[in-house]
Parts: structure tokens; C-alpha cells; sequence
């Protein structure tokens, strides 16, 4: 029998969100990407095995912003090690401040009211915005959510900090 140790045992306890969606071609996406595509390259009856291939735009659905999608010469999400990824995370709940207002965006005040309210926030934290969006996700033009003159109104994250 295998015996895990303390970290695996932290980690296997500890409560886990699952954030996936199924991929197709109707998913939300940027305007300026083209949908997603995607074809059967291998058949069980055919090649003894199942495959499909899929062409999509590398920010398409969830997915990490690294610091070279926005500036020249910084790091892409392969240059970032697993151990940037895993951190002690922190969520903002602002479910209600979107439902009100879809084009909310976190402000330092939200934060310090976070932190007035569970602690201060540690440096190197992950810091995540819920905005409860991802209810609109199986209904695209919900998710897009474009007014009566084509404008876009979605919520987005705090962008300087």
C-alpha cells in the first residue's frame, strides 16, 4: 500500500473547484479570433485508436494572460513554472457588484475591504475576481453581452496591480 506524505495528503484534502468547460466552436471568444475548429484525424475502425485535432487562438476560453500577451519580450505561459502556479489563493466574491453593474471592475477598495474583512492579502498570493459570468458561458450572446449599439459589457479584473 502506498503511503502518502503530508503535502499529498494537504493537497488531496484540501476543497477543489473544478473551472473546465467543454471546448466547441460556439464557445465565448474574442472577436477577433476566429472560432475554434476541429476534425477526426483517427478512427478506432480505422487506425485502432481515436484522435481529434483542434486550431484555436492560444487565449480562447480559460486560460493564463502571461506578461508577454500584453508586452514585448516578456515571458509566455511556458517560460512560467509550475511553482508560480501553485499558491496560496484568495477570492474575491463580487458576484452581487456585476449582477448591478456588468461592466464592474475590481477596485483597490474592493480589496482593502476584502482584507478589512478576512486578513491582509500575503504578497506572492493569488488573488482571483469571481464575477459568476461563467453562468452565461453556454449562452454566447449573454456572455458577450453587446448593448444595442454593439458595445461589449463585460466585467474585468484589476489591471495594475
Amino acid at each position: 500500500m502506498t503511503t502518502l506524505n503530508s503535502f499529498q495528503q494537504t493537497v488531496l484534502g484540501a476543497q477543489r473547484v473544478d473551472l473546465t468547460h467543454q471546448v466547441h466552436a460556439e464557445i465565448p471568444r474574442f472577436p477577433a479570433f476566429e472560432p475554434m475548429r476541429e476534425r477526426t484525424v483517427n478512427t478506432i475502425a480505422e487506425h485502432r485508436f481515436w484522435a481529434k485535432e483542434y486550431t484555436f487562438a492560444t487565449p480562447y476560453g480559460t486560460h493564463i494572460d502571461a506578461p508577454g500577451h500584453f508586452a514585448e519580450g516578456k515571458r509566455l505561459v511556458d517560460a512560467i513554472g509550475a511553482d508560480e502556479l501553485i499558491l496560496p489563493l484568495f477570492v474575491l466574491h463580487l458576484e452581487s457588484e456585476v449582477e448591478s453593474n456588468p461592466d464592474y471592475e475590481v477596485t483597490v477598495e474592493a480589496i482593502q475591504a476584502f482584507e478589512a474583512e478576512h486578513g491582509e492579502i500575503p504578497e506572492g498570493s493569488f488573488v482571483a475576481f469571481s464575477s459568476g459570468w461563467h453562468s452565461r458561458w453556454d449562452d454566447p450572446a449573454a456572455f458577450v453581452n453587446h448593448d444595442e449599439n454593439g458595445v461589449q459589457h463585460t466585467p474585468a479584473g484589476l489591471s495594475m496591480l
